[in-house]
């Protein structure tokens, strides 16, 4: 699956109003990407994540 460059808080605003489950909201990680993490139905984990400036 693959998201079209819209920002990250649209993504995850997308994900909340389809239910989805949030594991770590929208923030900064340690390596500079900017990422909501949601998971899927089989329970893995998937980031959204944008390279920081």
């Amino acid at each position: 699956m693959s998201f079209k460059p819209f920002r990250r808080s649209e993504i995850e605003a997308e994900l909340v109003r389809l239910g989805a489950k949030i594991v770590r909201p929208l923030s900064a990680t340690d390596d500079t990407n900017r990422e909501p993490v949601f998971e899927d139905i089989d329970g893995r984990w998937i980031a959204a994540g944008q390279k920081l400036k």
